[in-house]
């Protein structure tokens, strides 16, 4: 008996079978927006190049000489 990741409900044999973690079309189809923004965090949709980490502004003013 396995269980949605996102509404707790039972998911059927067959679709558990097959691998499935969602217990339907619509749960299938937030699962994978979800996955969607918590990748967008990260790296870019486009071309899956992650985003530069930014220095804080305090560095930069010490190598300069500010």
């Amino acid at each position: 008996m396995f269980f949605c990741v996102l509404c707790k409900g039972e998911i059927e044999a067959g679709r558990a079978r097959r691998g499935g973690v969602t217990c339907g079309p619509n749960c299938a189809r937030e699962y994978s927006r979800l996955k969607r923004q918590f990748s967008a965090q990260s790296k870019c949709r486009l071309c899956g190049r992650r985003f530069r980490t930014r220095k804080p502004v305090g560095a930069f003013r010490e190598r300069v000489g500010a």
